[in-house]
Order: structure tokens, then sequence, then C-alpha cells
């Protein structure tokens, strides 16, 4: 067992109930400073820059917290470690499974980084393919560009700028994820009716759900509600639950809209008749990548960061999200907003075609689930 913690690249420290020292790995020593065997045998107290043992023997499952160490110059090593409770040599101990966190970060930032990279090299073609798409889109409608054969060029188009649609939403929720963890994306609030801009993105997608034999039902408590929020990230959180509440809702199938007002806060509740979510996977649905394995994702394949995002994007206006869900009757996603207002010296006014944004943002959104 000890070749095997040697050869860890993790720094790794095993400690009896009363604190002194059993084994600490070859990483952990040369990432100290120490040589073998020096640190043998003593309390652990003397080298966690804290003491923060009493603290440790109190933890009875595992368990993950920052400890900071001094390394044999007396300096101090920081270091994101993970208690964990097993035996060692037949006793039972405690291990202090460590990483570095400053390597850590390291590695978040070059992740972070070739996403970003990577997310805009995929957008700068995609965007050259869909205006080219659409210039091929008019000339065919206006018979500049006739088939002599009996290929429908309409089909071909519409498929390649569904599946380019697909791609531009997967950049686009890269970019922005990545944009979120190094701290780049930032909210344009203003003071917003929040009633008018989910009714009307919700009546805007009522199309899509006619198409699918899906009835939308749109309800509110009150008729306008003005409080500090970003339009464009509210419509975002918004068509994101809806695609997908229609993606797993069946013909014939029903979804609800519905806003009230509670104390200080609005409260938005999206609710499906669709194919549900397990208990299982229910708690973890908004962490990123996390995808469910029965029949909720078996029906559509995502990449998983959807609902990561849009949990971003309510916390970022301060508010939470969460989910209620049973296999078989469906899906309730309910966010809140708390009702704050921005001072009017705050608030940045920008200029845009809302109508054409809005479409683009359903094509986009809904490129899975429709043709376009």
């Amino acid at each position: 067992m000890i070749d095997i913690l040697n050869a860890i690249n993790d720094y790794i420290i095993v400690i009896g109930e009363n604190g002194v020292t059993k084994f600490c790995n070859k990483t952990l020593l040369n990432k100290l400073n120490y040589k073998n065997n020096e640190l043998d045998n003593i309390n652990i107290n003397n080298i966690l820059f804290n003491k923060d043992f009493d603290l440790i023997k109190n933890i009875d499952t595992e368990y993950n917290m920052d400890l900071n160490f001094y390394n044999k110059d007396k300096n101090c090593v920081s270091l994101n470690s993970k208690i964990v409770r097993k035996c060692f040599n037949g006793e039972q101990s405690i291990f202090i499974i460590s990483k570095n966190t400053e390597e850590i970060s390291q590695i978040e930032n070059i992740k972070n980084e070739f996403f970003a990279n990577i997310s805009h090299e995929f957008k700068t073609p995609l965007n050259i393919i869909l205006g080219t798409m659409q210039l091929l889109e008019r000339n065919i409608l206006d018979d500049n560009i006739i088939s002599k054969s009996e290929i429908d060029l309409n089909r071909h188009t519409k498929c390649i700028k569904q599946n380019s649609y697909r791609l531009l939403r997967l950049s686009n929720n890269l970019i922005d994820m990545t944009r979120i963890d190094t701290g780049y994306y930032e909210l344009q609030l203003g003071n917003h009716d929040i009633i008018n801009i989910i009714e009307e993105i919700t009546l805007s997608v009522s199309s899509y759900m006619e198409e699918k034999g899906i009835k939308l039902i749109f309800d509110t408590d009150s008729e306008e509600t003005i409080l500090a929020c970003d339009p464009d990230k509210i419509e975002r959180i918004v068509l994101n639950l809806l695609s997908n509440a229609i993606k797993y809702t069946d013909l014939g199938g029903e979804i609800n809209v519905y806003i009230k007002t509670c104390d200080s806060k609005i409260v938005v509740s999206i609710k499906d008749s669709g194919s549900g979510i397990s208990q299982k996977k229910l708690p973890s649905i908004f962490e990123r990548y996390v995808q469910d394995d029965s029949q909720y994702s078996k029906r559509s394949e995502g990449s998983g960061i959807g609902l990561s995002l849009v949990k971003s994007l309510v916390e970022m206006h301060q508010g939470k999200i969460y989910a209620k869900s049973k296999l078989g009757i469906g899906s309730e996603f309910i966010f809140e907003i708390p009702i704050r207002l921005v001072e009017e010296k705050d608030i940045k006014y920008i200029k845009k075609d809302k109508e054409h944004l809005r479409i683009e943002k359903c094509n986009v959104e809904f490129s899975d689930v429709y043709n376009v």
C-alpha cells in the first residue's frame, strides 16, 4: 500500500486518531521540502498553519476543505484537501488527500482559455455559413437558383442551417460559461416589466408548441412588476426552460407558465406534462455536464450545460432556481428574482432590434427540437 501511495501524484498524509502522523507520501514531502521519514510520528498541528486537527478529527464522512501547511522553511503552502477515514496498517486512520490550489487554478485558467478560443473559432465560420445559407434561400425563393434534378434544395439548405444553429447554440453556451467562470460576464441591468418580458417570449414560441400539438397556458397574478433585470438574459432563461419543456412533452401535452408576486420577489414556474426526471438525478440537474440517464435524457441529446448556464444567469440576478419532477408525470422548473430597482445613473441603454433578435434566439434555442 505504501508503494501505491508514493506513486500517486496527489499529496497524501495519514494520521492517527491522536493526531500523530503515520505516513507521508513522497509527493507531499517534496512539496514541503522535507526528506524521507522527517514527517513521521509528529503531531499534525506542527505542520498545519491553523492547527486544524480538532476540526479534522470530528469529521465522520468524506469532507473537502482548504488546509494551509508549513513547509520546512516555515512558509505557508495552501492545499485543497479531502478528509477520508480508512484503514492503514490495520488501524482506523485519517487520510488527508490534497491538491495544490495554485495548480488547480492554473489548470482551470488553461481550460477556460481553451474553451473560449475554440468556441470563438467555431462561431466565426458558423456565422459565415449561416449568412451564406440565408443568401442561398433568398435566391432559391426568387427562382435565381434552380435544381435541374429532383433534389429538394429547400430541404437541404434548411438541414444545413438547422445544424449550424445547433453548433452556434453550443458555441454560445461554452463562451458564456467561460466568461462567467472568469468573471467577464456582466448583466445589462435596467428597470423593466418582467411580466411583459416573460409573456412576450412565451407567446412568441406558441407556434412551436402548436406545431407539436402542445397546449400552452400562460397566467400571472400581476399585470405589471418593475424590477432590475437584464431582459436578454431573462429571455434566455425562459427560452431554455421552454425548449426543455417542449422537447420532453408529447403530442397533446401541456405546458404551463405561471408568474406570481410573493413578498419581495417574483416567482416564475414553467411546468410540463412530459416524461419527467429521475429522482436520482434531480438534485444534480443544474450541475455542469450532468445529464439524466433515464427516458428524460435519452429522448434528446445535448451538451449538459444549458441548465447550468440558466442557474448562473438566475444567480447573477440574485435569484435562485430549483426543480420538481416525477418520471412519467412531468417536471416543474421554478426560478425566483428579487424585486429591487437599479438607480438611473447605473442603467446602460443599448438599442437593439428586439423582434429580429428574438426570432434568432428562438431559432438557435429550438434548433434541436424543430426544423428552422
